[in-house]
């Protein structure tokens, strides 16, 4: 995660320098939370990333390139990855004694999807979120095997940097459970790889009737049911027990684009309450970690973290 003191070394000339490497011109910034992010015009026009050495080392963005790389050539509808004028997809630079990794990919122009509207989650959006993320698994196994593990596990990839400022015993033992519980799932090839771990309706635009997705920042080795129920997750959220019949309906269209393109999983509904309770279990992790207290946080985060504190000590059946 970015701190004031990291986002402070990037000077002008620093933002000049890094946007000259893609012969493009800054026209403003979009990100700042875990990585630094600007949109600019060029051909084509590209989003220009930062990522401090702290949240990811050379390996892990290497492996990231790598899948997002075969992905595009392969026609998915993913951010491309863009060459520098010294043809390579990341660059390293040096700022006010840190180490920066810079990459570019295609901007994507298209329409945002309100979560909140369940108008919006029609049945053809739903297919094309299934299709996208089954021909995505299907090249969950590409990478060759250092690139493959380079990117994080399931297990420590998320909760690690927390321990040190999360006290709470009531949630690590959450966490201790719900590991648990994962560790008993299948995880051969068939439902097991490289996800992109993140999609919701803030990571990808439509364009032309297709999903385009873009931040693959979180792609780590974990399960195709969980890469599919984070979807669920942030259309329906804690009320999915409470309405059922819009659940079925998200879940029908969904398996449809699925299973057009790879077999779906006949486990995918009863393990949908656990990665609802591990995404809470990450979600309070985040929160925890973005702001130094409680007192320190909006008051909509503030209200975010005791709705989970509240589903996590107090889960839903299945769990």
């Amino acid at each position: 995660m970015l701190t004031a003191e990291l986002l402070g070394l990037i000077q002008p000339e620093d933002l000049e320098q890094a946007v000259c490497l893609w012969q493009g011109q800054i026209q403003g910034k979009v990100g700042d939370t875990e990585n630094l992010v600007y949109r600019c015009q060029g051909e084509p026009d590209f989003a220009l990333r930062f990522v401090h050495q702290s949240h990811r080392n050379q390996l892990q963005l290497q492996a990231e390139m790598a899948w997002l790389e075969t992905l595009s050539q392969a026609g998915l509808s993913v951010c491309q990855p863009l060459l520098s004028e010294h043809d390579v997809l990341l660059e390293c630079r040096e700022i006010g004694g840190e180490t920066f990794w810079l990459s570019a990919f295609a901007w994507i122009a298209g329409e945002p999807v309100s979560r909140d509207d369940r108008q919006s989650w029609s049945p053809e959006l739903l297919r094309a979120l299934g299709a996208l993320a089954a021909q995505m698994h299907l090249r969950a196994h590409v990478l060759p095997e250092p690139l493959y593990l380079a990117r994080p596990d399931w297990v420590p990839s998320f909760f690690q940097p927390h321990q040190s400022k999360l006290e709470s015993a009531w949630f690590w033992r959450a966490v201790e459970k719900a590991q648990q519980a994962l560790h008993l799932l299948p995880s051969d090839s068939d439902c097991f790889g490289l996800i992109h771990g993140d999609i919701h309706s803030g990571n990808f635009l439509l364009q032309a009737g297709q999903a385009w997705l873009f931040d693959f920042d979180d792609c780590h080795r974990g399960w195709f049911n969980q890469d599919l129920a984070l979807i669920l997750y942030y259309i329906v959220g804690a009320q999915y027990t409470q309405d059922p019949a819009f659940v079925a309906f998200l879940i029908h269209y969904l398996r449809e684009g699925y299973s057009a393109v790879r077999p779906w999983s006949e486990t995918f509904e009863t393990e949908l309450p656990l990665f609802f309770h591990w995404r809470d279990l990450q979600l309070y992790g985040f929160l925890h970690t973005r702001w130094q207290s409680v007192a320190d946080m909006p008051e909509r985060a503030q209200q975010a973290q005791i709705n989970l504190a509240e589903r996590i000590q107090h889960p839903a059946p299945g769990v």
